[in-house]
């Protein structure tokens, strides 16, 4: 399975922060320093291990540590109805 950024959410990223907002939603979420990071790779649909490689490779973070801490972020993420998974 993978996951991508909602088609319909909308976001602005300043530089530091990404501000986004859901379709039906309506709440601004802001995404800071590795939450925005991971923002920014859900650009296209990517799968659990290769967002786990990227953000291991970014942060220095033990990639046993991202793969427990991930899943319940895009589950907060999916929740909002910031992202949807595909297959």
């Amino acid at each position: 399975m993978t996951t991508a950024r909602h088609p319909e959410a909308v976001w602005e990223d300043d530089g530091e922060r990404v501000f986004a907002v859901a379709p039906r939603h309506g709440d601004v979420v802001i995404l800071a320093d590795t939450a925005a990071f991971i923002w920014g790779l859900l650009d296209e649909p990517a799968d659990l291990d290769t967002l786990v490689a990227h953000i291991a490779e970014a942060s220095g973070e033990a990639p046993g540590v991202i793969r427990a801490d991930l899943p319940p972020f895009l589950a907060d993420l999916r929740r909002r109805g910031l992202v949807v998974d595909y297959g």
